[in-house]
């Protein structure tokens, strides 16, 4: 819209350069007022000049949406169509429009159709902007506290685009002012002859008109005081605080307090007391409550001592101040004592003279503690003399611990304890006095340090009275070590307190340590002290080279790039330079004593550092210095230049073949590849995971003049008669160079030549039923069963083949993940002892070796161990009448003895020992016991009854009361079901309660039975039968 409008206003500017140039143009020539702000929905009327060449054709129109064209939908037009006389009136209804600016054009038409360019026929526009706003005050600030006599600057912030005047009102007075800026804050200022005449608060108010006649007020938050009465003060007291001991002094702590009223009981403004005796300055006063106020302050060094009062002025929030009032007095004595003289009494006794001209000393206050010397120790200070507040000179008495070396001596008072204080509280812990005249020590031996090789400086001192230098010479010192040839004291005067002097040896000493001694009559001081004994010991007396040996350079650890410099010294050594080069002699680094390691061995001590090379190579290193304390080198000559090779890269071992594989020759041909920058030694192991040379060692290769460049080793196992066995087969390479460097790599394979076996294969009697006989064939390893539907057995009894399917439901499917294969067919029953199993069909391991059968495979009717520690129940599933001989079921060497419960007594067989029955048959119970150690029982026995006319059912006799019963059938047998009319009780040989599905075959179980025919029945594959 903005930019509709600005558009328009270009438009008009341009109609008005047309009309000045001559152009195209309407008679408008004026128009006012101009840039008018008025309220919506009133008259404004405006006066149009024109040529009045045009009669009766001027109109005013608004734009309202400023895009400098007609439309009579939403413009506003007012025309006069009848004058004759320029200017021309014409009245517009100001429309209530949205507040804003608005384009007015003076149009030379009486007549405007909508879409005419309004600034094509108008010489003449302005703006009208409508404002039905009324402006708003947002904040007013004023003082709280005025006098009669004072303007009254009044602030405020107000929103208004279009401010015309502001009136500030205090109390019911008013005074108007302009406004111009929009938007603002301003200040105006209330002049004093406006405010009300009378004392007391009053309201202010900020009213604001803007152009159009809109207003806005806002009611200040906080009223104008006005007030011309002075506060009054009274009751004005001034009081020491801190010990009320009659003496203000400085540090003291004085309280001020005044009764003060102000007539409108505000809190005062400002109060404040002059203070000149405590100090120069001023101190506010707090308000406390009621009419009262109160301060304290700390009286600085600055006060005058005497007697001295204070001022208070008080002044109230307007202004107004009070008349001065003066308070009572207080003594100040703000000087500390002082520390006057010392005069020496005796060796060991002061005499200190103390004064104080104020308050006097205070005479509890002295103590030990406030004293120190600046040589000795204080043993005691006796102030018995001192008269407590005395203002005269007072003696105090210090003795001595014990005697000082100084012929004067400070004393000097305490700054870290609280010092002598005057009866005010003043206290003076800093100045000192000297007393002389108490020197009483000898001089001493301080120190003494090499100059060279044959000159030792010794050091003297005494604080005291000085050297005398007469009592010097060489017959007065002494050394552990060497010979005094002569004493340098050319640089000491009597008196000096500190003093040097040279000892000259003859020749140089071969010891890092001399020590020298203070003997015969020794050294004396002026006073006569004279000093014979003290020693100090001098460092780095050595003159004589330390002696290197065993120096070499080697590479102790061949997985880095190290070389190790080692010797040995005879002395320690201080400094230790070492050149690294390469084989040509080009300098690579230099190492110090901060990179070799010290060790020490009784008299030796030994040396060594490592240095890292970033490459393999030859290197040297030269030994430059090996100085002991003294700088003393021991190393010279090229003797002590060695060098080493560093070869830290390892042969390599690749093409490694076959690798990680499976294999079915058992003399497979193994190769690899190896390469090296060195002669290198060779060795080769192959064996499996647990035995690394099961199959060999060999380590008889070994290339010794020419570096290993991609040389092939073969090992080709036919040759050395070598047939590995099915197993994971380890090949380990260990290859070394002749710097040591090895390089070890094993990789295997597999060698799988032996196809697999059947080790058993047993009726599984929990899944077979009276129609289906299921077979568990037990092989060596696992099978293949990826392709289960074309897997199958093959059995025979001598006349009739059958193929028997593997059982998919029962075995795994998942690639040789099962040893154990079941095989079963619907309504095809297997007896173990007629059929036997004669081959297999697609039957193989995972690597594709098949089953092998080399004889007739017996199918047991079941596998069971027998052990030595328990009783072990068995029957034998024999489905057709007739017994088989204990010997042809059992089919074992093992020694083992056999019972069997017949008619309430047990019977019991033992190979070749006992015969009390020597057959077994189904559907009675047997118990076992393996006597050296446990078999497996798998017997072969009639487990089917198929029907033919030349078998019958198999049956036995139970007796009444207690039978061990068997099974008939190779499935799980429920015939003992059908006897529970006859049965009293029957369990399971450990106590088991009987199934109610019957029994698993080849297990037996305790039957009691009742009321029999005769005391016996008949129990057979189908029920039991009376016998009559």
């Amino acid at each position: 819209m903005k930019g509709i409008k600005n558009i328009a206003k270009f438009a008009t500017f341009l109609m008005i350069m047309i009309a000045v140039t001559g152009m195209a143009a309407g008679n408008t020539t004026s128009i006012s007022p101009e840039n008018k702000v008025v309220n919506s929905s009133t008259n404004i009327n405006y006066e149009v000049g024109n040529t009045t060449s045009n009669s009766g054709n001027i109109s005013v129109i608004l734009d309202k949406d400023g895009d400098g064209y007609y439309n009579s939908s939403d413009d506003r037009i007012s025309s006069n169509s009848s004058f004759s006389t320029s200017p021309v009136d014409i009245s517009v209804n100001v429309p209530d429009w949205t507040d804003g600016e608005y384009d007015v054009y003076a149009y030379d038409s009486a007549t405007v159709n909508d879409g005419d360019d309004l600034s094509n026929n108008a010489n003449i526009s302005t703006t009208l902007t409508i404002d039905d706003d009324n402006p708003s005050v947002s904040s007013i600030t004023t003082p709280i506290y005025t006098k009669s006599s004072e303007d009254v600057p009044v602030e405020f912030t107000y929103t208004e685009d279009n401010p015309s005047s502001v009136d500030i009102i205090i109390g019911s007075n008013t005074e108007s002012f302009t406004l111009s800026t929009s938007g603002s804050s301003e200040t105006k200022t209330f002049s004093s002859t406006n405010l009300p005449s009378s004392e007391g608060k009053y309201n202010i108010t900020v009213k604001i008109t803007d152009q159009a006649g809109n207003t806005g007020n806002k009611k200040c938050e906080n009223e104008v005081t006005v007030d011309d009465t002075k506060p009054s003060v009274t009751n004005v007291q001034i009081t020491d605080v801190t010990d009320d001991n009659g003496f203000v002094k400085s540090g003291d702590t004085v309280k001020i307090e005044a009764n003060i009223i102000d007539n409108f009981n505000d809190p005062l403004q400002s109060k404040y007391t002059t203070k000149d005796m405590f100090g120069s300055g001023t101190i506010d006063l707090n308000y406390d409550s009621g009419d009262t106020y109160n301060a304290t302050f700390t009286v600085d060094s600055g006060a005058n001592d005497g007697e001295e009062s204070l001022t208070i002025n008080a002044t109230d929030k307007a202004g107004n101040s009070n008349d001065t009032e003066t308070s009572g007095t207080l003594t100040i004595d703000t000087t500390e004592p002082t520390l006057e003289d010392a005069e020496s009494v005796d060796k060991t006794t002061i005499n200190v003279t103390l004064s104080d001209d104020g308050s006097g000393i205070n005479k509890s206050s002295i103590d030990t503690n406030d004293f120190d010397l600046s040589y000795g120790n204080i043993g005691l200070v006796n102030s018995t003399n001192v008269t407590d507040g005395a203002t005269s000179q007072q003696i105090i008495q210090i003795e001595l611990r014990d005697p000082v070396d100084s012929e004067s001596v400070d004393v000097v008072l305490n700054s870290s304890n609280d010092g002598i204080k005057d009866k005010a509280g003043n206290s003076n812990n800093s100045g000192s006095v000297t007393v002389t005249g108490m020197d009483s020590v000898a001089p001493t031996l301080d120190h003494a340090s090499k100059i060279n090789a044959t000159k030792i400086k010794v050091q003297l001192s005494d604080s005291g009275s000085g050297i005398d230098n007469s009592t010097i010479s060489s017959s007065d010192f002494a050394l552990s070590t060497g010979t005094i040839s002569s004493i340098d004291k050319s640089s000491i005067s009597d008196g000096d307190s500190d003093v040097d002097l040279i000892l000259i040896l003859d020749s140089p000493v071969n010891s890092d340590t001399v020590t020298v001694s203070l003997q015969n009559d020794g050294v004396a001081d002026i006073s006569g002290n004279y000093q014979t004994s003290g020693s100090e010991e001098v460092s780095g007396m050595d003159g004589v080279a330390p002696t290197i040996s065993d120096y070499k350079v080697v590479n102790p650890n061949k997985d880095n790039r190290n070389l190790t410099i080692e010797f040995n010294s005879t002395e320690k050594l201080t400094n230790i330079t070492a050149d690294i080069k390469t084989d040509d002699g080009s300098p690579i680094t230099t190492i110090n004593e901060s990179n070799f390691n010290e060790f020490t061995s009784e008299s030796n001590y030994t040396y060594n550092a490592t240095y890292e090379f970033s490459s393999d190579g030859w290197y040297k290193v030269e030994l430059v210095t090996a100085n002991d304390s003294n700088d003393n080198n021991g190393s010279s000559g090229d003797e002590y230049i060695s060098g080493a090779v560093v070869d830290t890269t390892k042969p390599v071992i690749d093409s490694v073949t076959p690798n990680n594989t499976m294999v079915t020759d058992d003399q497979k041909v193994i190769s690899f590849n190896v390469s090296d920058t060195y002669p290198l030694k060779l060795s080769v192991k192959i064996g499996n995971e647990t035995n690394l040379t099961k199959y060999g060692n060999n380590s008889t290769v070994t290339p010794t003049d020419e570096p290993v460049k991609d040389q092939i080793f073969v090992i080709d196992s036919s040759n050395s008669g070598i047939h590995f066995d099915d197993e994971k087969i380890v090949v380990t390479v260990e290859v070394t160079d002749m710097y040591d460097n090895i390089q070890t790599k094993q990789w295997n394979f597999t060698v799988d030549a032996t196809s697999p076996s059947v080790e058993y294969a047993v009726i599984d009697n929990g899944f077979s039923t009276n129609d289906m006989t299921g077979v568990n064939v037990k092989f060596s390893e696992g099978i293949n069963t990826s392709v289960p539907e074309d897997i199958s057995m093959v059995i025979s009894n001598g006349e009739t083949q059958k193929q028997i399917p593997f059982n998919t439901m029962v075995s795994p499917t998942i690639d040789a993940s099962s040893d154990i294969l079941q095989f079963n067919k619907t309504n095809v029953l297997i007896d173990s002892k007629d059929y036997e199993i004669i081959g297999f069909n697609n039957v193989s391991d995972k690597n594709g070796n098949d089953v092998s059968v080399n004889e007739d495979i017996e199918i047991d009717a079941f596998r069971r161990n027998i052990g030595t520690s328990e009783w072990n129940y068995v029957s034998f599933p024999m489905a057709t009448e007739g017994t088989m001989s204990i010997d042809a079921a059992m089919e074992t060497s093992k020694d083992y003895t056999m019972w069997r419960y017949h008619n309430g007594e047990w019977e019991v067989y033992s190979p070749g020992v006992k015969h009390g029955f020597t057959n077994v048959e189904g559907g009675l119970g047997y118990v076992v016991k393996a006597k050296d150690s446990s078999f497996t029982l798998a017997p072969n026995v009639e487990t089917v009854y198929d029907g033919d006319a030349d078998e019958t059912l198999g049956t036995t006799t139970v007796y009444e009361g207690w039978n061990l019963l068997g099974s008939y059938e190779e499935y799980a047998d429920d015939n003992l079901v059908q006897l529970g009319r006859f049965v009293s009780t029957y369990y399971y040989p450990h106590g088991e309660r009987l199934p109610s599905n019957g029994f698993p075959a080849g297990n037996t179980v305790w039957c009691s039975f009742t009321e029999l025919s005769n005391g016996q029945a008949n129990y057979n594959a189908g029920e039991i039968k009376r016998v009559d």
